[in-house]
């Protein structure tokens, strides 16, 4: 039976695998038998017994897992026989694993020639074939996936807080479940840090130059526990590329050992290689890579178009080497995703269930292949994201944790024992600043049991502000008046309904809903009751309206190709702006320009200014550093600038950039927060934000062996 890579042998002194038998002995003894039986069965029998590669000849390892199949079917041929009344001298049907003491270690039994029979042995020999009957049927089910004879959840039975600063942005476990990697940010900069489980010391093994990424440095450690990978930008050129990167876990220089990597890495059982994913602009696809562990001989595993395509969550190596698992859907959003495995010599491709999420994120096997472990949001109502666990190849699902925290950069142990994890809380509220003075600024909304206005808010014709909330009950939008005093609930249909913008006119609201067939820009009066769909992909969003309220512009992803559109506000075809655009766009006051970050040739990406009829970029320039893609743009009043966040030194503050020309200026000097979203109120009389805080921090989480 192939397993894929073929083991080296294993140094003396390092830890093997629960799964792993390397030597005769070993074999023989968990198998009850004697060395000379196993190996008369290896001949006789097929018994899966492997030969280690340059060795001398009788040095031989097998798997548990082999051996338990193995056994399973040659227990039901041999209870068919016995039926059938063809056994007279062959090995004996037993219970499996062998614990009776009296059990010979020879396994053929003398064929009796005597007319008279043991009524004892016959009763003996029918018991033990309804056993093996039995237990053929019960590993037949249970590979099927029968529901009730699934393998049990994982059990946490305790979860413990690693770190208390809110500042770390990603979280790795080390396979013998007593270091944990995180990304700190408290310094100022992202610099990797190792935690020591067991006294809570911590040590900084990489400096602070690890370039920003929304979900930190997606950290691995090497299978030997030696090395951190993790990722950082290949270049300050604009490129937009990250590279992965190797440093010891002691700290020391760092190492590139790939470029263009857009997943944390999975390393296959004896880390010999990675996979990760790569994604293409150009081709719009998404390629699950595989190469040595020293960065040498990719090698294409699979390849997706981006619309269907794997996302950049990393992908998860199987425990006998054979197999990858992946999320796929989009890459690029939150949308209806499954998991699947891909055969690592074939690239073949195989569903893991029927179950489909909102989300799928980080993902890691279970010791023994029976199962993948995963953080993930269940639906469109699902706020936070949870552990869950799904069984191979039968695809039942089980919900580890049932909690209020969100959940992400989940990794286990070699053990499946412990498993890190981040537990992330968001806290945000609007605040309104007259003329932009950011001295002056007020709280509008309390954001104490609900985050308020970080998808997106926007100014009725009333002059109050419609915004987005998420609470107890749930998403919503509510809507407020500039001094906070009235709060009321905007009657949209439950779900994921973000970044509403109203007509100036009055009697329209645009927003993005998000639902299991897409994200789609929907239309809604100004009281949120008549309705109606706009566009029709499967991810478009981003609308805003023009100033004289006929039409409005937004982003598609659709087939994995950003493209900027206008649509009349009625509805009808949609008509090409740029097919540049890679996101942030906002209309310029008079509705004449649109503002937004474009891709001006291969691999390089800048913040520009294009007529809404189309035409060449103007105005370019580079991508502001730490520049906030969340919180998107907005123009100055006199619509002689563009403003953006960005965030420095885990303080977010926004600063305008002439179209004249220039060097940038600040336009507020927060000490402390992030800016989620800002806009002005439509007389430019007020600067609208919502304002908060995201606190992660890294956690424990220990189950049942």
């Amino acid at each position: 039976m192939s397993h894929g890579e073929v083991p080296p042998p294993i140094p003396i002194g390092e830890s093997r695998p629960d799964n792993f038998l390397d030597s005769w002995k070993e074999i023989a003894a968990y198998l009850g038998r004697e060395v000379r039986t196993v190996q008369r069965w290896e001949k006789k029998e097929g018994l899966p017994v492997h030969r280690q590669i340059h060795e001398k000849l009788g040095t031989v390892y097998a798997y548990k897992s082999e051996i338990d199949a193995w056994w399973g079917e040659r227990s039901a041929k041999l209870a068919s026989k016995s039926e059938n009344g063809e056994i007279d001298g062959g090995p004996r049907v037993v219970s499996w694993p062998a614990s009776m003491s009296d059990i010979p270690d020879e396994d053929l039994v003398a064929a009796t020639r005597s007319r008279r029979v043991n009524r004892a042995a016959v009763y003996a020999m029918m018991a033990a074939g309804l056993f093996a009957i039995v237990f053929s049927s019960y590993e037949i089910l249970r590979l099927s996936g029968w529901r009730f004879l699934s393998r049990p959840a994982l059990q946490v039975t305790q979860i413990t807080r690693l770190t208390f600063t809110g500042q770390v942005k990603d979280a790795a476990i080390s396979p013998d479940g007593k270091y944990v990697a995180i990304v700190n940010r408290d310094s100022g900069g992202r610099s990797v840090w190792v935690y020591q489980i067991a006294t809570g010391s911590t040590a900084q093994v990489a400096p602070d130059d690890i370039g920003f990424w929304p979900w930190g440095a997606r950290l691995t450690f090497s299978p030997d526990g030696n090395y951190i990978y993790y990722e950082n930008l290949d270049s300050t050129g604009g490129t937009g590329l990250y590279g992965l990167y190797r440093i010891p876990m002691v700290g020391g220089t760092p190492r590139k050992v790939i470029a263009d990597v857009d997943s944390a890495v999975t390393f296959s059982p004896y880390g010999k290689r990675l996979a990760f994913m790569r994604n293409s602009n150009q081709r719009v696809e998404v390629a699950l890579i595989a190469a040595d562990s020293d960065g040498t001989n990719e090698r294409t595993v699979a390849v997706r178009k981006r619309e269907s395509g794997f996302t950049f969550e990393a992908p998860a190596w199987s425990p006998d080497g054979k197999l990858i698992a992946a999320a796929i859907g989009d890459g690029d959003r939150e949308g209806r995703q499954q998991i699947e495995v891909v055969a690592v010599d074939t690239g073949r491709e195989t569903p893991v269930g029927t179950r489909s999420w909102q989300f799928l994120g980080r993902m890691g096997w279970l010791p023994d292949g029976s199962g993948l472990v995963f953080v993930a949001k269940e639906n469109t109502s699902s706020t936070n994201a949870q552990i869950w666990q799904v069984d191979f190849p039968g695809g039942g699902v089980h919900r580890v944790t049932n909690d209020l925290a969100n959940y992400y950069c989940l990794t286990g142990s070699a053990d499946g024992v412990h498993w890190a994890a981040l537990q992330e809380k968001v806290v945000s509220s609007l605040w309104a600043s007259p003329n932009g003075d950011w001295a002056r600024a007020k709280q509008i909304t309390p954001g104490i049991d609900s985050v308020d206005g970080n998808s997106g808010f926007t100014w009725t014709e009333d002059g109050r502000i419609l915004y987005t909330s998420f609470h107890a009950g749930g998403e919503s939008m509510r809507t407020v008046t500039p001094d906070g005093r009235y709060v009321k609930d905007f009657p949209l249909s439950p779900g994921m309904n973000r970044r509403p913008s109203a007509c100036p006119a009055g009697r329209y609201i645009l927003y993005a809903a998000l639902d299991d067939a897409g994200r789609n820009v929907w239309r809604t009066d100004s009281v949120g009751k008549e309705v109606k769909q706009l566009t029709f992909g499967n991810d478009e969003g981003y609308p805003q309206c023009s100033h004289d309220s006929k039409w409005f512009i937004y982003g598609s992803g659709n087939k994995g190709h950003p493209m900027l559109f206008k649509m009349s506000i009625e509805g009808g075809q949609p008509i090409p702006i740029s097919d540049k655009y890679r996101g942030v766009a906002r209309l310029s006051p008079d509705s004449r320009w649109v503002a937004a970050a474009f891709e001006d040739h291969p691999n390089h990406t800048e913040m520009a200014v294009i007529s809404v009829d189309g035409g060449e970029l103007r105005w370019a320039f580079d991508v502001p550093e730490g520049i906030d893609w969340n919180a998107h743009l907005a123009w100055t009043p006199d619509g002689r600038g563009v403003i953006y966040s960005a965030v420095r030194g885990a303080v977010s503050n926004l600063w305008i950039r002439p179209l004249s020309g220039g060097p940038p200026t600040p336009l507020t000097d927060f000490k402390e927060g992030l800016i989620f979203s800002f806009n002005w109120s439509p007389d430019g009389s007020q600067l609208i934000l919502a304002r908060g805080s995201i606190t992660d921090d890294a956690v424990l989480l220990t189950s049942r062996k």
